[in-house]
């Protein structure tokens, strides 16, 4: 069986065949490059990249928020074009060197609440593309076929379609019938015929022990081809390899329409055996308690839950009512009223953020950490190393660590740099408020823990806002001391040739990774209006990638803070602090004619005329630009004197984000994620969220 990869890649090539059997053959479309349709039937093969898909610019943000994966999968096979002057509704395929043109309606094909709507003319639509042969080109999907193919022929081939089509949509009826009780106790039931008969099938002594992940394929001369399946999760592999390997591969030879004839196979998925303690997971629930400091812990006790639902088909969340944990032994996530869970947590020194542990006592199994991310860390690690390898957990086990250097946020992949951008929040001491809640909001308290934060993500280059350089040291510091201690293989500096007396008040740094960049110049600039203390200022730098020589600039900035309701004309400053950025890019341009990212908290959002008239000088959002994800988020904490929270504060990006990354003279697709970090501590750090961009920097 193939991997996910050629499955994917497989899917692709008999989606892209459907779309164009759904293609029009109509007079030519006008629109801003003229895109001509002819009958060519559009054959793409993984060694053909010159394949254009022409999208509207509604239907790309459209499939951007609703089917990533749909559009991953359209970025691997095509040169994507937004059009903003085609149709939302129409997607056109170019193929320029073999000039084979195709349009198609999505609807036809494209239905995300009815896959198996989507697999049934996927199934019938792909052969009848095989049996057209290609005008424009020698190749063709299957053999090639006679022009003056006979009435016999095609009516054969036709039969044989309509026969498939019709079992497919047996399949899709019968799967989505499927529940674990008829699996155990209705074998025949779940045998579904593609043609033919298929109760010999049942004589087979491989199908009696089919467990909830696995599915059988026969293939026999008399009855024909039929598929047994342990679920409706399984369902859905099945009949993609069905499709895969028989469908996508049959051809017409002579009167009959000829599919091959695989081996049987027998796939055999993930049985519930695993235990702990000696008793099995499926006497097991998910509890945890949700609470204002650890919500986190909902979340990742129902992202196990799933794990054991979509694996095992057993759902073991535990209810609201004492009666559904009755009998039941217990996986503890997060704090909780159990003495085992205040061991860790009530120690003295409290655990470090990155801390976690899991102990099994009692019967139950325990798994706590400092952070979000501690105990998602530790909750993957039993995944990995005991529920997934259905091993037993061992009586009194217990494994403690931290998660300092481990890559949990490596970049995007095919990225070669990652950009971040945080206001940090200026505040030297700690205040009356966080002092009676036993915190403390001082710079001295927060830094290591902002460090820890940066170490884990390991930005390439790092744009702050409020960071006194008289605190700088201090934070590069622990964040180069958090890379010696785990090993991670970067060394970070400031990027301090400022303007002679500038530097005690620049409070825009740019810190970077010298191992990863090399500084070429840089400088700073106090805006002198819309200030207050001298922190409205740009910062900006020049680097060279070492691994690919691309240059690119970096401005690190923080515009006026107030609106025009308290403050008149608080807009005009903020778009006269843009202007100034923008000349002198201008200059820097000429000089370096290289890539330019401008970031940091700008105090307004994306629809105001403030930030528009930046993007009028030449700048994209980032956010708008990112191909593979962009997170809609507020990026903003509620944290100031008074209070911090726990959650990210409500709101989309476009409403309500004031921090923004733009970009001025990058090629098209370059920036591949957006992104923001939110761990559940970060709301005792700043009011502003750290965002990033992952980039191709190629030359």
């Amino acid at each position: 069986m193939r991997g996910k990869r050629s499955k994917i890649a497989g899917w692709l090539c008999i989606i892209v065949v459907v779309m164009c059997m759904c293609s029009s053959c109509e007079e030519d479309v006008s629109q801003e490059e003229s895109v001509t349709k002819s009958d060519t039937v559009l054959i793409l093969e993984d060694t053909s990249p010159v394949y254009n898909l022409i999208l509207s610019d509604e239907l790309f943000d459209y499939m951007k928020e609703n089917d990533i994966e749909m559009l991953d999968l359209m970025n691997d096979y095509f040169n994507v074009i937004i059009n903003e002057k085609i149709d939302e509704n129409v997607i056109y395929i170019r193929n320029d060197l073999h000039e084979m043109n195709a349009e198609f309606n999505l609807v036809d094909v494209y239905d995300p609440s009815n896959k198996f709507s989507a697999i049934i003319k996927i199934a019938e639509y792909a052969r009848l593309a095989a049996g057209i042969p290609d005008k424009n080109s020698s190749k063709t999907n299957g053999s090639q076929q006679s022009s003056n193919e006979t009435e016999a022929v095609k009516t054969a081939r036709e039969t044989a379609l309509a026969q498939m089509a019709a079992g497919a949509k047996n399949i899709a009826e019968k799967a989505a019938s499927y529940t674990k009780s008829a699996v155990e106790n209705d074998l025949l039931q779940k045998t579904i015929e593609i043609y033919g008969t298929s109760s010999d099938i049942m004589a087979d002594d491989r199908v009696s022990p089919l467990k909830y992940k696995d599915y059988y394929v026969k293939y026999n001369n008399a009855s024909g081809v039929s598929i047994v399946c342990g679920s409706l999760e399984t369902a859905s592999e099945a009949l993609e390899f069905f499709v895969y390997e028989y469908i996508q591969t049959g051809h017409v030879e002579g009167d009959y329409f000829v599919i091959p004839t695989p081996k049987t196979e027998l796939h055999e998925g993930e049985y519930l055996s695993g235990s702990i303690a000696g008793v099995s997971l499926k006497d097991f629930i998910i509890e945890y308690v949700e609470s204002k400091e650890y919500y986190d812990s909902a979340e990742i006790a129902d992202y196990l839950n799933k794990y054991f639902v979509k694996n095992f088909g057993l759902e073991m969340l535990a209810g609201t009512s004492p009666e559904s944990a009755y009998g039941k032994r217990k996986i503890v996530i997060g704090k909780t009223n159990h003495q085992e869970s205040l061991d860790f947590y009530q120690t003295d020194p409290a655990p470090d953020l990155m801390d976690y542990q899991i102990r099994q006592s009692r019967g139950n199994l325990y798994i706590s950490g400092g952070s979000d991310w501690a105990i998602k860390y530790a909750t993957d690690y039993m995944i990995n190393e005991y529920f997934s390898e259905e091993k037993e957990v061992p009586k009194d086990f217990q494994k403690t660590g931290n998660i300092v250097g481990q890559n949990l946020f490596p970049k995007y992949e095919g990225s070669d740099v990652r950009i971040m951008s945080n206001n940090v929040w200026e505040r030297t001491t700690n205040s009356d408020y966080w002092s009676k809640m036993g915190e403390n909001c001082s710079y001295k308290a927060r830094l290591p823990q902002l460090a820890k934060v940066y170490a884990m993500y390991r930005p390439d280059v790092l744009s702050l806002q409020e960071m006194s350089l008289y605190y700088i040291n201090d934070l590069v510091a622990s964040i180069n001391q958090q890379c010696e201690v785990s090993q991670i293989k970067a060394k970070y500096r400031v990027a301090d040739r400022h303007v002679e007396g500038l530097a005690a008040r620049n409070y825009t740094p740019i810190v970077y990774n010298q191992n990863t960049l090399t500084l070429l110049d840089t400088g700073s600039h106090i805006f002198g209006y819309g200030q207050n203390r001298n922190t409205k200022s740009y910062t900006w730098a020049c680097f060279e990638v070492k691994k690919t020589k691309q240059k690119f600039v970096i401005y690190s900035t923080h515009f006026w803070w107030k609106s025009d309701k308290i403050y008149p004309n608080s807009s005009t400053y903020r778009k006269r602090q843009m202007a100034e950025i923008g000349a002198d890019w201008e200059n820097l341009r000429k000089k370096y004619n290289c890539p330019c990212f401008v970031m940091g908290d700008m105090n307004c959002n994306s629809q105001s005329k403030e930030f528009k008239s930046l993007l009028n000088l030449g700048f994209l959002d980032c956010y708008s630009e990112a191909s593979e994800f962009a997170r809609n988020s507020s990026g903003r904490f509620i944290c100031n004197i008074e209070r911090f929270s726990y959650r990210v504060n409500n709101g989309t990006y476009i409403k309500n984000a004031l921090d923004h990354i733009v970009v001025s003279n990058l090629k098209k697709n370059q920036i591949l994620v957006y992104d923001y970090v939110t761990p559940n501590f970060f709301g005792k750090l700043s009011d502003h969220a750290p965002v990033y961009i992952d980039v191709k920097m190629k030359k």
